[in-house]
């Protein structure tokens, strides 16, 4: 059974200069010794604790919990604390699993030969999840998808099963853990038909201790459940909730929507948007523009109002329209993409 909108620990990748090995030559470890035409041998010397040196460009070991990779940059351990101990259900750092996967990971170590301090580690990658059941077939999700957009988050796509919004440093997906799960030829039971993971992803040792205000893993493990919770909630509320309409203008007759609107303010003042919007319909306002601020933008390049605040109060007023016509669309069952984006935020940034 999923533990359903629980926030927990996905994936973790920590990093460290200070580590050895007890023998290198166990055959635990595969390692890469090539000579590279026109670059020469492997510039890196490894010696374990009996004096055997080896020259190689990587050194590394896929165990049964972990990856551990050597390289001129350190060791590198991957692990993901969750799914040692079940295939979709999250653990947090209020969980005893979640400190034992820790203890799993040194034992698999002291079984290759591998010695670092583990709680000193620096978190180069770390995220966290939540497994939410939702309302309707997650195929029916990808145009709320669409109109996500992310805050210093330029790039996104679509994928069999899910949703990406990325950048270099961080990233936010969404996707279906039972199509996931299938991809990977992973046999699980799951009651839920509609259970979709959400993932903040911190893809680098700046954007974790940035975002997590962390240095090393024992820091993050010492925060409470409720920290990891408020940090996941607030990211997302951040990046792409608020700005839950916004996305890449899609094609538009500029030219024919601004006569259209120039038409309504001649004859109806400052009604104009509103009687816009009547003939438009919000949804396909928000759909065609990409975005209430594009639309926004539009506005103010098309009529002026004399006031500042004029054009502000009208955006509000639709806001709060938008926001109405979200909870009337659920009373009616209505499925647009604003009760859809709604559903989403009300269920991963709450």
């Amino acid at each position: 059974m999923c533990m359903i909108k629980k926030i927990g620990v996905d994936k973790i990748e920590l990093t460290t200069k200070e580590y050895s090995f007890k023998d290198l030559k166990n055959d635990e470890f595969s390692i890469n010794t090539t000579t590279i035409q026109k670059i020469g041998a492997p510039p890196q010397t490894y010696v374990d604790e009996s004096g055997n040196l080896v020259n190689a460009w990587k050194i590394w070991h896929n165990g049964l919990v972990g990856h551990y990779s050597i390289d001129y940059r350190g060791l590198k351990v991957s692990f993901n604390p969750s799914k040692i101990w079940h295939p979709y259900n999250l653990v947090s750092t209020q969980d005893k699993q979640y400190h034992d996967a820790f203890k799993v990971i040194q034992d698999e170590c002291r079984q290759i030969g591998l010695k670092f301090n583990i709680e000193s580690c620096h978190p180069s990658r770390i995220d966290i999840a939540k497994n939410v059941e939702m309302k309707y077939l997650l195929s029916v999700y990808e145009p709320a998808y669409k109109l996500l957009k992310g805050q210093r988050m330029k790039n996104k796509m679509l994928y069999d099963g899910g949703y990406l919004i990325k950048s270099t440093q961080n990233q936010i997906a969404f996707y279906d853990k039972r199509f996931e799960l299938r991809a990977h030829n992973v046999t699980a039971e799951m009651n839920e038909r509609n259970l979709l993971r959400g993932e903040m992803r911190l893809l680098s040792t700046k954007s974790v201790g940035k975002k997590l205000n962390i240095s090393t893993i024992q820091n993050f493990n010492d925060l409470s459940a409720l920290e990891v919770d408020d940090i996941y909630k607030t990211f997302l509320n951040k990046r792409i909730f608020s700005k839950q309409y916004e996305s890449t203008q899609l094609v538009i007759d500029f030219n024919k929507e601004s006569e259209i609107l120039k038409e309504c303010h001649l004859k109806y003042g400052r009604n104009a948007i509103d009687t816009y919007l009547a003939i438009k319909s919000l949804d396909t306002v928000i759909l065609e523009f990409g975005s209430l601020e594009k639309f926004k933008s539009f506005v103010k390049e098309t009529i002026h109002f004399g006031s500042r605040n004029t054009i502000n109060n009208i955006m509000q007023k639709i806001e709060s329209k938008l926001e109405f016509k979200a909870t009337i669309d659920k009373q009616k069952n209505n499925i647009t993409p604003v009760t859809l984006i709604d559903e989403l935020r009300q269920k991963f940034g709450n």
